[in-house]
């Protein structure tokens, strides 16, 4: 299902309940992956809430942790925010094409003077005018999608903080 920096995660099948259930282990038993999944396991098992996915088994298999948890079905985040963006992916590549941007162009460093912000009807890019109808709506126009899954996950982030977890590798 996924691979991470010290782990790997299978679909897997818990022998006992025949539950659907995602399996994550370590790529090696180098010890600093061993101790992170064991803290990992360790955490998790006296988390409770909602927004947690839960373990239901873990153990060692040849000496390497491993842990089961409840298997999650549907869409990730990464494709969630893939499908709301998708339509406006093509013209940055049409612009790019066009040279109003450059690929290694930074976008948002770039200092900007008073004679330069935009006017009322449209948006200054370098020597082209974007009008207000290419403008990118906010969140791909899926705002109200985008606010019910980021604020149960940004709750979840407020919980684990309060009880002192921090998670430093946050991904879709």
């Amino acid at each position: 299902l996924g691979r991470g920096g010290m782990g790997v995660v299978y679909r897997a099948r818990h022998v006992t309940s025949e539950q659907a259930v995602a399996l994550k282990t370590v790529h090696s038993a180098a010890p600093w992956t061993l101790d992170s999944l064991r803290r990992e396991i360790a955490a998790l098992s006296r988390i409770h809430h909602p927004g947690v996915v839960r373990i239901v088994d873990h153990g060692t298999h040849l000496g390497r942790p491993w842990y089961a948890m409840a298997l999650l079905e549907g869409e990730s985040l990464r494709r969630f925010g893939q499908r709301i963006w998708s339509p406006y992916r093509q013209s940055v590549v049409a612009m790019l094409e066009e040279g109003a941007l450059s690929s290694t162009q930074p976008l948002l460093t770039q200092t900007v003077s008073l004679e330069d912000l935009p006017a009322a009807d449209g948006v200054s890019l370098g020597s082209r005018q974007i009008g207000l109808d290419e403008r990118r709506p906010v969140a791909g126009g899926q705002l109200g999608a985008v606010l019910a899954v980021m604020a149960p996950l940004c709750a979840t982030l407020a919980f684990l903080h309060g009880e002192g977890f921090i998670n430093c590798d946050l991904k879709p």
